[in-house]
């Protein structure tokens, strides 16, 4: 599986309801956890907290006790997607 990891950047947000509304991926928000297909390490969590949409299918993302991701959307699920 290929990692997404990129250096960290100063992003702003293009208005002030980012974190708000709905932004892509399955109704996928920013600030949501959202469940890992493959955690990016064996002890890793295995959910992820979305920071940020940088693309279509690519989002800034944070792990517990691993740091900041880029995750690829195949790479994850939106847990009440699957209810």
């Amino acid at each position: 599986m290929k990692q997404y990891l990129k250096p960290l950047s100063v992003i702003e947000a293009p208005d002030s309801s980012v974190g708000t509304r709905s932004i892509g991926f399955q109704g996928a928000l920013t600030n949501q956890w959202v469940q890992l297909i493959a955690p990016p390490e064996p002890m890793a969590y295995e959910q992820a907290l979305l920071l940020c949409k940088q693309s279509d299918d690519e989002w800034l993302a944070w792990i517990p006790d691993h740091g900041e991701i880029m995750l690829h959307v195949s790479e994850f699920y939106n847990a009440r997607d699957w209810n």
